[in-house]
């Protein structure tokens, strides 16, 4: 429940003072393509799992800001458009059931992170939760609908199943 509070709370400042930033410009970009799905069903679903024709895509249902950025390294964009547009067919444009499930997400993530984190010491269990989970900046930047959470979701499971098989 804090982690939404902060989150809803850390998207205010975000948007009064930043403009928003990556999350809510990931958002904004995702709102147009969530109804497709029901225009065009298979164009949408190979545009979310990246198996269809991308060019067809925009061809047919016009462009998509920050597809094409070519960095150095791999770019994520195209990534969270993705999962953006997804949770769009669920939160009917409001980017409050956003925060929450990436929340959720990244909760999930922290708490694969703790357990594994458990199996190696037997401090207390409260120390190692305030610890993981009360950073200020874990509090604020996991708490956004941003890339840092799904990081956090998919790196907290694989140290969790790690530590899992390790110790089985």
């Amino acid at each position: 429940l804090l982690k939404i509070i902060i989150g809803y709370f850390g998207s205010t400042i975000l948007l009064n003072h930043y403009k928003g930033g990556d999350a809510l410009a990931f958002f904004r970009i995702a709102q147009p393509i969530s109804p497709i799905l029901f225009k065009d069903p298979i164009g949408f679903l190979g545009f979310i799992t990246g198996l269809g024709n991308d060019a067809a895509f925009f061809r047919q249902h016009g462009p998509v800001r920050l597809w094409y950025i070519y960095d150095l390294f791999y770019n994520d964009n195209r990534t969270m458009i993705r999962i953006h547009s997804f949770i769009g067919i669920f939160s009917f444009g409001k980017y409050q059931v956003h925060v929450a499930i990436f929340n959720m997400l990244s909760f999930i993530g922290l708490f694969g992170i703790f357990k594994a984190v458990r199996k190696i010491t037997h401090r207390n269990p409260y120390l190692i939760l305030a610890i993981i989970f009360m950073i200020p900046g874990v509090l604020f930047w996991i708490s956004q609908p941003s890339k840092e959470s799904i990081l956090i979701f998919g790196l907290g499971l694989f140290i969790y199943f790690y530590f899992l098989l390790l110790f089985s």
